[in-house]
């Protein structure tokens, strides 16, 4: 097989056809090919097998020169083991001379040595595993015949084998042993095969994979850009549509409306894909303990820590007697527990008439109906709401009046006045003031629903 491929691919390099080769082989360009395989023996011209092979060394010592390509398979084969092998040699020593390129199959040791003696020999053999030809050559190596192993596999019986290994005596030994390493090393070599092919689908698949990638970047880059400018579009309309939410209940502030409102918002939440928008920086969890005071940033209202939070970041606050679970990123801090109130406030509106008056003409919060009703469609928002957090006692009168002036002169029914919780000062102030105030009609702590008791709702005359 390895003599009938190199020569068919001599053939097909002198004719310019491709080679079925690895890459980086290489086959020269010969101008005569000569091939002794198989048996020619032929009655009619009295040739014997050995004798028909020598005819055909013999025209090759004759026509063989640089360039020439020889194959010879079993050279001087058919005789006498002892004279074919040195015959042989001769022969192939005396062909060197003549500079052409020899390739020989033997069994004869004596030929297979010649490697380790003259530099113009080399040595090969056929992969064997599991007692079959792999049709691989291995270079550098020196086969054994396999006779026994190929014997046995034929069917040959065991007694003759058995016989036959006696009358080798030690050889048959040394032959077995050298059979079983040739056998491990070509296992060894298969492996190292296998290895290598899985190494290179290996990394052929990694190539692929980060080619993949370098793509999936690319393509999420341009996904990226065109869903900024979806993103930017839809903003601007959702703006738009805020912006008149905001200002239907800044003019007319009831539950239906704000259900309505609700509505809006939340399609235009869905529209845009956004998460709820966290503006305030949130709390580090060291810093948050039990009696601490915090703004709830969802739902706009004060409370007071009731537990630590847990790994999770979640804690309790008390908020008007409820006590609501939710997380430190939805809390601002407003005081630390048992620190001092925050710097107040100067207010710099003049005293009103009324402060000025004393406190007289306002009317309590339950001495008129229409106006309790009025406090609870009362929805809060940033318009209608005074944040007195931080203002000095004295202050929150002219504070109070000039915002419900405000309030009275946009004809707006109802207000909102922020006074957090604290050290509750404030929240007095507020709660001893309003029943004396002109622009009042009534006044209750906000609900759970409009914010909690760090509010105050006023009806407005």
């Amino acid at each position: 097989v390895a003599l009938k491929s190199v020569g068919l691919a001599a053939l097909l390099v002198q004719h310019g056809c491709w080679v079925p080769c690895a890459e980086g082989s290489r086959m020269d360009l010969f101008t005569q090919i000569f091939a002794s395989i198989g048996d020619q023996q032929t009655v009619e011209e009295d040739l014997s097998s050995f004798s028909s092979h020598l005819k055909t060394l013999n025209l090759m010592l004759e026509q063989s020169q640089e360039n020439t390509l020889l194959l010879l398979d079993e050279i001087a084969s058919g005789t006498d083991p002892a004279q074919g092998a040195v015959l042989a040699q001769a022969i192939l020593e005396q062909l060197l001379d003549q500079d052409p390129r020899v390739v020989v199959t033997t069994h004869y040791s004596q030929l297979k040595a010649l490697a380790t003696v003259d530099p113009r020999f080399a040595v090969a053999a056929m992969q064997y595993v599991d007692g079959a030809p792999t049709y691989k050559i291995l270079p550098g190596v020196t086969g054994e015949s396999h006779a026994f192993s190929i014997a046995k596999k034929m069917g040959i019986l065991d007694t003759v084998l058995t016989r036959a290994e006696d009358l080798m005596g030690e050889a048959a030994k040394v032959t077995k042993t050298l059979e079983a390493l040739e056998e491990e090393r070509s296992r060894a070599q298969v492996a190292a095969e296998e290895a290598e092919r899985a190494q290179d689908e290996l990394e052929r698949k990694l190539k692929m994979l980060e080619e993949r990638e370098e793509q999936i970047k690319t393509r999420s880059k341009e996904l990226e850009k065109q869903g900024a400018q979806m993103f930017l579009s839809k903003l601007k309309e959702a703006e738009a549509d805020i912006g008149q939410v905001v200002k239907g209940l800044q003019q007319n502030p009831s539950f239906k409306d704000v259900d309505a409102a609700r509505e809006l918002l939340d399609q235009v939440r869905n529209s845009v894909d956004l998460e709820d928008d966290m503006s305030a920086e949130p709390l580090d969890m060291k810093d948050v303990a039990v009696g601490d005071t915090v703004l709830l940033t969802d739902i706009g209202s004060e409370g007071t820590v009731a537990s630590t939070p847990n790994k999770k970041g979640e804690l309790q606050v008390s908020v008007g007697g409820l006590n609501l679970r939710t997380n430190v990123d939805r809390c601002e801090l407003v005081a630390k527990s048992g620190s001092k109130p925050a710097a107040t406030k100067k207010s710099n509106r003049p005293p009103s008439a009324m402060s000025k008056a004393g406190k007289k003409g306002g009317a309590s919060g339950g001495n008129n109906k229409m106006a309790k009703k009025e406090l609870a469609k009362a929805v809060r928002t940033p318009g209608n709401t005074l944040d007195l957090r931080g203002f000095r006692a004295e202050d929150v009168g002219s504070e109070v009046d000039y915002f419900l002036d405000k309030m009275t002169r946009a004809s707006i029914p109802t207000a909102f006045i922020l006074t957090g919780h604290g050290t509750g000062v404030i929240k007095k102030v507020i709660k001893e003031y309003l029943p004396t105030c002109q622009y009042v009609a009534a006044h209750a702590p906000a609900t759970f629903e409009q914010g909690g008791d760090a509010l105050t709702v006023v009806a407005i005359k």
